[in-house]
């Protein structure tokens, strides 16, 4: 399967090599298999998702999600928009976006090319062209993409993973136009651990979900990087019952005792973050600030 490659991967220091081969082969092993057995058949979402009734199926909330960004990025139906997905996974968002705002023309940024296989099988499979989503391998710290040519740019659980959050506010201030909107949703580290449990479960969550450094101190960054209108606001309770879900999956699978390291170290950060949560070290949260 033929990927369209936009960009080059950047040379990185021995230090960022580590964590980038960490992050690879932590979304290799722990999720590429699983949409190959058909994980997440509706959203083809690696992040959580948002439950607003009861009785609403995880994959669907997934959806929720996407749905969510769109409005909080406050896009508008017939407007001819550029929109950037920095952490695109295998393009469930581009995709469900794109087939909802028709006028709009979309990236997904990317530093795995398998991943990106699996985005450019899902465009040709809902008929999409790469007109409407193109598709860039690049370190989103560090892409190809014009200076002022996009709209609005988003990273849906993908920030966590950056080891400089200064150097990805600072591409995303340069590739968007100006009155254009920066969103990202994640993980916050929200005060300092009180002992050792609670600094060994964000350390566990850490390693298994391949984070690099918990987003802190964001709102100043981004204000010293040219960034306005900074406004953010807690998801976690509408998250909570998807984290429930993966606490209780990661129980029963850690039963068994048949996973890879990997796996295993993924499945002991779904059990942390239940755990973070409850002790409100971790938030997940969203914040959207304009250039």
């Amino acid at each position: 399967m033929k990927v369209n490659l936009k960009g080059i991967m950047p040379s990185i220091s021995a230090q960022d090599s580590a964590h980038t081969h960490h992050v690879l082969d932590y979304y290799a092993e722990c999720w590429l298999s699983r949409f190959s057995d058909g994980h997440n058949p509706k959203s083809k979402a690696m992040h959580l998702g948002y439950f607003t009734t009861d009785g609403l199926s995880n994959d669907d909330a997934k959806l929720k999600t996407n749905q969510l960004i769109a409005e909080i990025l406050g896009i508008s139906k017939n407007e001819n928009a550029t929109i950037v997905d920095l952490g695109c996974g295998i393009g469930g968002t581009c995709v469900y976006l794109a087939q909802r705002f028709s006028n709009s023309a979309f990236t997904g940024v990317n530093i795995s090319k398998e991943q990106l296989k699996f985005a450019e099988h899902l465009r040709s499979s809902e008929g999409l062209t790469e007109e409407r989503i193109q598709l860039e391998l690049a370190d989103y710290a560090k892409t190809s993409l014009k200076s002022s040519s996009s709209n609005y740019v988003f990273a849906l659980e993908s920030l966590c993973h950056a080891q400089s959050k200064e150097s990805v506010y600072a591409e995303v201030h340069r590739i968007l136009a100006d009155k254009g909107v920066f969103l990202f949703v994640d993980y916050f580290e929200i005060r300092v651990p009180d002992n050792r449990e609670e600094e060994d479960l964000l350390n566990i969550f850490r390693n298994g979900w391949a984070v690099s450094q918990y987003i802190r101190d964001h709102k100043q960054q981004l204000l010293s990087t040219g960034f306005h209108s900074i406004t953010e606001q807690s998801l976690v309770d509408h998250v909570k019952p998807g984290i429930d879900i993966s606490y209780e999956t990661a129980i029963r699978k850690l039963e068994k005792n048949e996973s890879t390291d990997l796996v295993r170290n993924h499945l002991l950060a779904c059990k942390a973050l239940k755990q973070l949560v409850d002790l409100e070290l971790i938030d997940y949260r969203y914040v959207r600030c304009v250039k």
